[in-house]
């Protein structure tokens, strides 16, 4: 009897489909040597935190597992994108756009204000730029209490746009860029009234295979194996 590859297919494809599991959109970001799962702000906009967190230990929830970034962990967030460099804090900064572009692609922009007219300015690194709105993330991070008591710290990264094309980075450090910072913005857990989201994270632990996993790749690659020593035969 010949034997086919095709014969294989659907058995190769439930294979690897099996390792596929449905999740939110997220970003994995690779921090200290540990792989962390972000979940994009579009997860939670406009949730107070008191509804966020009733979510995080419900297991029908779509944010089940997760929990709240603390604020070394967001530090080390942001930090991913671009530098922190504390002598560079409020001002302008044209060089720290392009990361400033990359977060926002990866976890989105919860506000946006259009001024109606171009602005010409020069940053705080000598780079004259033009703009006409102001592109924001905000969001709530800290563990629970870390802040205070009911309330949250709040991050911001604030950008001047043109035409939604990022030009400059405002970095103040009480919005999530210092976790040593003595004041950090801070905003009330009930309070939904601002454009905010939640910075949620979890760590991804290695999956293991299961021995059937295993067992079946090797009964498929002997059968590979099996399958080119007839068809050189033939």
């Amino acid at each position: 009897m010949e034997f086919s590859f095709k014969s294989l297919l659907p058995a190769c494809i439930l294979f690897s489909l099996s390792f596929i599991n449905p999740a939110n959109a997220s970003i994995i970001n690779n921090i200290g040597g540990i792989n962390y799962e972000w979940l994009e702000f579009d997860n939670t906009v406009n949730m107070t935190r008191v509804s966020v967190e009733s979510m995080l230990t419900d297991s029908n929830s779509s944010l089940y597992g997760y929990r709240y970034a603390t604020r070394a962990e967001t530090q080390a967030l942001l930090e991913s994108y671009m530098p922190y460099i504390p002598a560079e804090l409020n001002h302008w900064e044209a060089y720290l756009a392009p990361g400033a572009q990359s977060f926002f692609n990866d976890f989105g922009i919860t506000f946006q204000e259009d001024f109606g007219v171009t602005y010409h300015t020069v940053s705080n690194d000598g780079v004259f730029f033009d703009y006409n709105m102001y592109l924001t993330s905000y969001f709530l991070h800290g563990s629970s209490g870390e802040c205070g008591v009911d309330v949250s710290c709040v991050g911001r990264m604030l950008t001047a746009a043109l035409d939604g094309d990022i030009q400059a980075q405002f970095t103040p450090a009480r919005r999530g860029f210092d976790a040593t910072w003595p004041a950090p913005d801070l905003m009330s857990d009930y309070d939904s009234s601002h454009i905010l989201a939640s910075l949620l994270v979890r760590e991804v632990l290695p999956v293991p295979v299961p021995p059937a996993y295993l067992l079946l790749a090797n009964g498929l690659l002997m059968l590979f194996g099996i399958a080119g020593i007839n068809r050189k035969r033939a």
